[in-house]
Formats: C-alpha cells, structure tokens, sequence
C-alpha cells in the first residue's frame, strides 16, 4: 500500500534530519547517511504520483533543514528539474517547490559574491 511506503520514506528523511551535519559524522554515519538519501533519490521516479510528491516534499524539507550534502546538491536538483516534465500537475508543483527552495538555499551562492 501506498500509505506504508509514505510512512517508511518519511522515517527515513527522519533519520536524516536527526544526523548531525556533515563534517561532524564519522564514516559509517556518512556512509548510512548517503545509502538513505539515495533510497530517497530513488523513489522520486516511484509509479504512483502520490509517493512521487511526497518524496519531493521530503527533499524540500532536507533542502530548508541544510541536510542536503554539498556533493549531492547539483544531483537532487536535476531530479527536482526532471519532475517538473512529470504527468502529475501536484508533482509539478512540488517539483517548483524543491528547485526554488533549491534555488533559494544553494550552497555554491556565497562563492559567487567573491566573483563579483
């Protein structure tokens, strides 16, 4: 059933959000952090629109929270890109949701103000 799927996804953005941020892990907690969220990254493509949404809804939690790896950033937001040709209108609009929120806090904007 749906409704188990979207129950265990949002325990595993759950036990994302609950890691402590990136320099601080030690490598088994990186290396479970970065199995989970590529879990996560995998049922963005689920067949029902449903769970597709709410994956998008989770990422665009993990993006606000800052839990989004810097070295992962560029790979979830061309999966936010790709959703936003999906056949869902609400996947459309969670997709516009996750790349503005992407878009929004990105990581790589402060070396830019050095460029200029």
């Amino acid at each position: 059933s749906h409704h188990i799927r979207v129950a265990a996804l949002t325990a595993l953005c759950s036990v994302i959000e609950r890691l402590r941020s990136s320099d601080e892990l030690d490598d088994g907690q990186g290396k479970m952090r970065d199995d989970l969220l590529g879990k996560l990254r995998d049922h963005i493509r689920d067949e029902p629109a449903f769970i597709r949404q709410h994956c998008l809804e989770l990422w665009t939690s993990l993006v606000i929270q800052k839990k989004v790896p810097v070295k992962q950033y560029i790979r979830v937001f061309e999966l936010g890109l790709d959703r936003l040709r999906d056949k869902a209108c609400r996947v459309r609009k969670h997709a516009v949701t996750l790349v503005m929120h992407m878009v929004l806090n990105n990581p790589y904007l402060f070396s830019f103000y050095f460029i200029f």
